[in-house]
């Protein structure tokens, strides 16, 4: 931690100026850097599929939850493990 000598005394900072201007610099790069790839991501991106996706995980999500436990016998079988063969084969 620097310490610079003021008119009144010892002044604390909590960076030298040559590090200020280099963190600066690293977040402009990182901004940069953010920018270009997402220019190359959405080249190819579909919006529609983004702007209907809360829609979509909002009905999946009314659908799923609560859940039916009357399905659980069904699903799991009468021992209370998964089944590994479909209840609709002979």
């Amino acid at each position: 931690m620097p310490v610079l000598q003021g008119e009144q005394g010892p002044v604390w900072r909590h960076r030298t100026t040559k590090a200020q201007w280099l963190g600066w610099l690293g977040w402009l790069l990182a901004a940069m850097v953010f920018v270009a790839c997402w220019q190359i991501m959405t080249v190819d991106t579909k919006w529609f599929f983004v702007e209907d996706a809360p829609k979509q995980a909002a009905d999946l999500f009314s659908r799923a939850w609560p859940p039916k436990w009357s399905y659980v016998n069904t699903l799991w079988g009468r021992s209370g493990t998964p089944s590994t063969s479909p209840r609709w084969a002979p």
